[in-house]
């Protein structure tokens, strides 16, 4: 239940714990389908309990937070917010997810073997982990109803330029799309005829490996977060590429050009 700042009533002491749990894992990584023969596994180490401060309503905003004993612990909370003691032992998720952190080891880093020999694998987190299994955004105290809230898995959000038809993660159509708009840049700069030899090759090469790329990559499917664009050469009047020609950790270059 929550509670009021005079109506709460602290643990008088609190132990460090060591709390293992096993969680549901859905059949792939940002899937909706719950996988009955895989579990995932995760540690918290730290405090049992922790005092939470919430806005009211329906935004789930977790305001401030402390270690039941901490010196802040218990003071005059913002006006209006919800104070509510979060038991480790009874809600380790929710623990995981708003103070883990600290608490519970980061995700492995595993290579996926994928595309062209000659180009370095990608590398994910340990798509088991609890952090790539549940959307963080899913654990809050619900002030209106009085209860901490049900995790759901993580899933993909809509493509900006293909909201309709596919995920950020998973799906071609931007991959061609972005693909293309590089091209186009490309052409500028191979065109450019006052340069060297050593200079141009390099964009010769990352052209044709743009253009490669549908074929190279095919074996991942529509996991297209797994592709490992080219690297954009130096430019032709030689200036560095923009930052904003490197892809994002999905491998998208949306940004890099209008729409």
């Amino acid at each position: 239940m929550a509670h009021e700042l005079h109506e709460l009533n602290l643990p008088a002491s609190n132990p460090t714990i060591t709390k293992t749990v096993l969680y549901p894992v859905p059949t792939e990584w940002m899937g909706d389908d719950y996988d009955p023969d895989e579990v995932g596994v995760a540690t918290y180490r730290g405090p049992r309990y922790w005092l939470t401060y919430w806005e009211p309503g329906t935004n789930n905003s977790l305001i401030e937070y402390f270690e039941v004993g901490h010196k802040d612990c218990g003071r005059v909370p913002v006006q209006g917010s919800v104070m509510q003691v979060l038991d480790v032992e009874e809600n380790p998720l929710h623990a995981m997810a708003l103070f883990g952190y600290n608490h519970i080891e980061p995700p492995r880093q595993l290579e996926v073997a994928a595309g062209p020999s000659n180009v370095p694998n990608q590398t994910i987190s340990d798509p088991y982990h609890f952090t790539e299994v549940f959307d963080m955004t899913s654990f809050y105290f619900d002030t209106e109803n009085d209860r901490w809230s049900e995790p759901k898995f993580s899933s993909d959000t809509p493509d900006c330029v293909f909201p309709d038809d596919e995920t950020v993660c998973f799906g071609w159509l931007n991959v061609r799309h972005v693909r293309n708009k590089m091209l186009e840049a490309c052409d500028h700069e191979v065109a450019n005829a006052n340069v060297p030899a050593e200079v141009l090759q390099p964009w010769l090469d990352y052209r044709q490996a743009l253009r490669d790329l549908p074929a190279d990559w095919a074996d991942v499917g529509n996991h297209t977060h797994l592709i490992v664009w080219p690297e954009m050469p130096a430019k032709t009047d030689g200036k560095l590429p923009d930052q904003n020609g490197e892809p994002d950790r999905e491998g998208r270059r949306d940004l890099m050009f209008d729409q």
